[in-house]
C-alpha cells in the first residue's frame, strides 16, 4: 500500500506549518526578551 499523493502533500504542508509556528513562537520569545532586556538595561 503505497502513499497517495494527497496524503504525502497533507503531511509535508502539516510538518511546514508546525516547524513555522515553532519558529515564530521562538523568534517571537527570543524579540520579547531582547525588548524586555532593552527596558530593564
Amino acid at each position: 500500500m503505497g502513499w497517495h499523493r494527497r496524503e504525502i502533500s497533507d503531511q509535508l504542508s502539516f510538518i511546514f506549518n508546525e516547524s513555522w509556528r515553532f519558529t515564530a513562537t521562538r523568534d517571537k520569545s527570543l524579540l520579547q526578551s531582547q525588548i524586555g532586556g532593552a527596558k530593564i538595561g
